[in-house]
């Protein structure tokens, strides 16, 4: 059985002969590569190009293509798809690591499971950080065999952790074919909308408790999270829909995309300071009065279904009450906390509130 395996490629130059070299690397043979290089400024696209020829021989067949234009890595996969012919589909990010054994495990426990899709454990590492703590997730063995079981081991985990992510699974090639499964053209979050999609079409999935691939976490030296200024419309589009789907699969509680909607929500807050978004004062207080006349934010915020930390709290309260100066205040306080005593910002972040703050 051939397996396609996606890899979005957008100024990836740094990390490309590091995944290629895995994906080439990989145990199992009946491999198509297919790289989407999403109209990068860097050395990326002839990268790939080194990859396919390198290829030639090994039994695995690798294709590039090539977009004039960056539109996201939805659309970029969305190509991927339109050009793949395997049997089950796998997704990869460009700047990861597939440990060799990982698509023959997949495939292997899918096929002998019968499931639409299986799900196996990741490490994550810190780019850089040669002694920082690798958090390790194991989902453990486990078949869900109807519709109502899938979908509660689905509900259980997204948004975060193992059921949110492409990377750390394989995917049944005629489930997505059948069924029109897309990416939405969003910047963000298009990941987690994908897999709402095929959840929901899925009538069988497996985990196995196997680590079989390394997540980067790309360290950075600025003290904001890099979001697009449109950010609190995709959270919002999001939310909205993943609430609208569980409503139509008979699933009640909304806690955890309650919570994900917050603080993402509170990401957005702190954003209006950053370098990235180069709000004037003006444009800062329109975008801040935006969030508080939001009824959207402000049934989830007043319902009191979500478990948030005290600082995210502390930022929507004021927000919505309208005192957007003390908010702005409080988030220039946190960075110039954080900025300072890095260690202990991590510290505190640890252990008060189980890690929220």
């Amino acid at each position: 059985m051939k397996i396609s395996v996606i890899i979005p490629v957008y100024n990836a130059e740094k990390y490309i002969p590091v995944c290629a070299g895995a994906l080439l690397g990989q145990t199992y043979g009946d491999l198509e590569i297919i790289f989407v290089n999403d109209g990068s400024s860097d050395r990326s696209y002839e990268l790939c190009l080194e990859c396919a020829a390198a290829a030639a021989g090994s039994g695995k067949e690798v294709k590039v293509i090539d977009k004039s234009r960056s539109e996201g890595a939805g659309p970029a996969r969305n190509s991927g798809l339109d050009a793949a012919t395997g049997d089950y589909i796998m997704f990869l990010d460009a700047d990861d690591v597939p440990l060799p054994e990982m698509a023959e495990k997949l495939l292997s426990a899918a096929v002998e499971s019968g499931c639409d899709v299986c799900v196996c454990g990741y490490e994550t590492f810190v780019e850089g950080s040669e002694n920082a703590e690798h958090e390790i997730l194991r989902p453990g063995t486990h078949k869900y065999v109807t519709k109502d079981e899938v979908r509660d081991f689905f509900t259980g985990y997204f948004p975060e952790g193992i059921a949110g992510y492409l990377w750390n699974k394989i995917y049944r090639a005629s489930v997505i074919r059948e069924n029109n499964i897309r990416f939405p053209d969003m910047r963000r979050l298009q990941d987690g909308m994908f897999n709402v999609s095929f959840f929901g079409a899925a009538v069988s999935c497996c985990t196995i408790d196997d680590v079989l691939y390394r997540y980067r976490l790309n360290a950075q030296t600025d003290m904001f999270r890099k979001c697009p200024p449109d950010y609190y419309d995709l959270i919002k589009r999001f939310a909205e829909n993943y609430i609208e789907v569980k409503k139509s699969w008979g699933i009640g509680g909304d806690r955890k995309i309650n919570d994900f909607f917050l603080n993402e929500t509170g990401t957005c807050i702190e954003n209006t300071v950053s370098p990235q978004w180069d709000m004037s004062r003006g444009e800062r207080k329109e975008y801040m009065k935006r969030l508080s006349d939001d009824i959207f934010l402000k049934n989830i915020f007043i319902s009191g279904d979500h478990e948030i930390g005290r600082y995210r709290k502390m930022l929507i309260k004021l927000t919505l009450k309208k005192h957007f100066g003390t908010s702005i205040i409080a988030v220039r306080f946190k960075t110039r906390f954080k900025m300072t005593f890095k260690r202990a910002f991590y510290y505190v972040k640890r252990t008060a509130g189980n890690g929220k703050i």
